[in-house]
């Protein structure tokens, strides 16, 4: 059970904008004095702050919060972070992603006296976004210890970063219902509230501001921005005083921008929801926070930004900064590999050239020819990492150098052109069952458009193991600009018979080209062809067995096609 303060059902940060002033005298040593925290290093005890120690943490290369360094990595059942206090906290905040997991369990824990732990939050396969996004969880007051934990790895790891741990002020003080620095949209109304803390009631409120006295009320703890302030960059200051003996005084200031917002919206999506922070609008410049919910036995695969009039671009992060101009963010969520997968995210291997050199991922071997894997931002789909094939004189491949035993249900991945790329070709992924001697395709060649939106491969195979795997080129033709970035292959074990249909596999422009193995256990009843229409095919039709297709023991190989009929289903019947 997650104990937190959300914003619906996002785990969005509560913010409490504007500090109170926190004096604490006399902490034990060894001990964090609260507020404290901490963005990297992290695997460097020396580097860690008072109190705070790890166990088996390393570095990722990149932070998520955007200050300090890198994230802490999780890359083992037990690893831990541990923040001992010497104060009463209030809550716990922390940048936090995984980063192609599932199976796992994830706590985050409080104790009293170090020794008993209780949950605070706990993600057990579920909860933790595939792109970094900030989390909030309330503290018990009587607790001294806040601990993060990798309690069981199944598949992938666990980055963590920005961890911020606020104690409860005890001071007279005042706050704010908005963050510091907020945008308003010129010609719209909008209320500051103030709130005086640890004070005698009743309270009294004032209110000073560098904007005209013109474009301003105020009331009480509210502070009202007219339509009629100008464009500009403001300050608003609330001075409280309290009905103690002796009075207590508190002056605290929150700035805002009076300009242009631009709208945020959110395509629809499906499997999971998305939410914003700033909701809705937000400034040019401004940083817009991205948080997903997906479904249960879901995680985000991608985020895309659209500007009106301008380039989408892929999101590989949990904020970006707003363009000036109305902006659609566009989430695809994807089901979280079955137990048993084969996973590779290209993050615990290096190689930073493009000769063929063999390298290991995920515990097996991989031949990369004309392949790097790169971990610039333009090189990277998710993570920290992806495969670079580049096209040239030698042929580009990515080719598993050892047998999956288990067999392949299914396999995908994600895909997209690089940046650099200027003539988009056409790819393959295929699969091999004698050791990588004969190779079968899998579905249609796929070329990534030129833009820079990540896209996806996903087919079914269904075969028994021994089995391999390998991304090449479709056809024979050198095009040396094209480059191919791939990210988190996922290979399912084989899942039984599979789906009586196979559908949309081939066989491109050129007839004859295309051949599919048929499934062990099935034997084929039909193929039915039909013809591309924009955003889909036109209607189905049987094509002639002996005519436009053949069937040479378990294998399908399509001769010709009907006027343009470049789209093939497979009906296919369970032998006895």
């Amino acid at each position: 059970m997650q104990k937190a303060w959300t914003k619906g059902a996002f785990g969005m940060k509560r913010w409490w904008l504007g500090s109170c002033a926190i004096a604490w005298a006399g902490a034990a040593a060894g001990q964090a004095v609260l507020p404290t925290g901490h963005s990297g290093p992290w695997s460097n005890l020396a580097l860690l702050p008072a109190g705070w120690t790890q166990t088996e943490l390393t570095d990722y290369a990149v932070n998520y919060d955007g200050f300090g360094r890198g994230a802490a990595k999780f890359d083992s059942t037990n690893d831990a972070l541990r923040i001992d206090l010497s104060g009463t906290p209030e809550e716990v905040t922390y940048w936090i992603q995984h980063n192609v997991a599932s199976g796992y369990v994830f706590q985050v824990e409080e104790s009293v006296d170090g020794e008993e732990w209780s949950a605070v939050a706990t993600y057990a396969g579920v909860g933790l976004p595939a792109v970094a996004q900030p989390r909030t969880n309330r503290l018990l007051a009587a607790s001294r210890h806040v601990r993060f934990r990798y309690e069981t790895k199944t598949i992938g790891n666990v980055g963590l970063d920005g961890v911020d741990i606020r104690g409860w002020p005890t001071n007279f003080c005042v706050t704010f219902n908005r963050r510091d620095g907020f945008s308003v949209q010129t010609g719209t109304v909008v209320a500051v509230v103030a709130t005086a803390r640890n004070g005698a009631e009743p309270c009294e409120m004032a209110w000073d501001s560098t904007l005209g006295a013109e474009h301003w009320s105020a009331s009480g703890d509210t502070f009202t921005i007219e339509a009629s302030a100008p464009r500009g960059d403001y300050v608003a200051w609330a001075s409280a005083t309290d009905s103690g003996e002796p009075i207590q005084a508190a002056t605290n200031s929150v700035r805002f921008a009076v300009t242009t917002v631009y709208a945020i919206v959110l395509a629809p999506a499906t499997h999971g929801m998305l939410a914003t922070e700033p909701a809705g609008y937000a400034a040019g410049g401004e940083t817009v926070l991205v948080l997903d919910a997906p479904e249960a036995g879901y995680q985000l695969a991608s985020l895309t930004v659209e500007p009106d009039g301008e380039e989408p671009f892929h999101l590989n992060g949990g904020r970006f900064a707003m363009p000036a101009t109305a902006t659609t963010v566009r989430a695809v969520f994807e089901e979280i590999p079955p137990a048993g997968s084969y996973v590779v995210d290209f993050e615990d291997a290096d190689k930073f050239t493009y000769p063929t050199t063999n390298v290991v991922l995920n515990g097996k071997q991989w031949e990369l020819a004309q392949t790097l894997i790169g971990t610039a931002s333009e090189d990277v789909i998710a993570g920290f990492k992806s495969a670079r094939l580049r096209d040239g004189t030698n042929a580009p491949s990515l080719t598993l150098l050892e047998d999956l035993t288990n067999g392949l249900g299914r396999l995908s991945f994600k895909y997209r052109a690089a940046a650099s790329a200027i003539d988009p070709v056409d790819w393959q992924a295929e699969y091999s069952r004698d050791g990588g001697t004969n190779w079968v395709r899998i579905g249609r060649p796929f070329a990534p458009p030129a833009l820079d939106v990540v896209q996806f491969f996903s087919r079914g195979v269904h075969v028994t193991g021994p089995v391999r795997v390998r991304i090449v080129r479709g056809r024979a033709n050198v095009v040396e600009a094209s480059r191919l970035i791939v990210d988190d292959l996922v290979a399912t074990p084989y899942d039984g018979l599979g789906p009586t249909l196979i559908e949309d596999v081939g066989p491109g422009t050129v007839p004859g080209e295309y051949e599919i193995e048929v499934p062990g256990g099935y034997g084929l009843a039909r193929v039915e062809g039909a013809e591309p229409v924009l955003g889909g095919c036109g209607p189905w039709s049987n094509l002639t067995a002996g005519v436009h297709y053949g069937v040479s023991n378990a294998t399908v190989a399509v001769w010709t096609v009907p006027g343009a009929r470049q789209w093939l289903r497979l009906y296919l019947v369970p032998l006895p």
